[in-house]
């Protein structure tokens, strides 16, 4: 799963970079996302899970260096950059706490 999602990311930075459209791959991405764990949250059957855990993964993931990306390239100066960064990467660790239970039982 990780290899894929390793490639996944890169081809969406690819061409992220390449159409300079940064914002819509997010909204795309994101909608991948939100479908898996939409399934994920109201499936029962097994299979169904294990297919929506590659949806929600795959929709993230390349979401989260393409948004490093583009806030890293609308800040000028290597002092704003950094900060705003350290801000960005600060605030996106925040949601990694416990998840509820009722989600992935």
């Amino acid at each position: 799963m990780y290899v894929a999602l390793t490639s996944q990311t890169v081809i969406v930075g690819y061409f992220a970079d390449k159409t300079q459209q940064r914002g819509l791959f997010n909204m795309a991405m994101s909608s991948i996302g939100v479908v898996g764990f939409l399934i994920l949250a109201v499936s029962t059957s097994p299979k169904l899970s294990y297919f929506a855990v590659f949806l929600g993964a795959g929709g993230i993931y390349p979401c989260i260096s393409n948004t490093i990306t583009w806030v890293g390239n609308n800040c000028d100066g290597v002092y704003r950059r950094g900060i705003t960064l350290g801000a960005v990467i600060a605030w996106g660790n925040l949601n990694g706490g416990k998840q509820p239970p009722y989600l992935f039982s």
